[in-house]
């Protein structure tokens, strides 16, 4: 079970900006459902592009 202190360890370490996804979703709206596949892969590639420079010790520019 996580704690509130894990939580708050993994909440800080997130690098995917919150402006990013709260965007990316209202556009997601504005275009409706057809565009949800779409939608989806731009935000699973952010996130994987964000995971991989951690990995390599280096952060990508926001």
């Amino acid at each position: 079970m996580r704690t509130s202190r894990d939580r708050t360890a993994y909440n800080m370490t997130m690098t995917v900006p919150r402006e990013d996804l709260v965007a990316g979703l209202a556009a997601r709206r504005e275009l409706g459902p057809d565009y949800d596949a779409a939608f989806a892969e731009v935000i699973a590639a952010r996130i994987e592009e964000q995971l991989a420079a951690r990995q390599a010790g280096r952060e990508l520019p926001r």
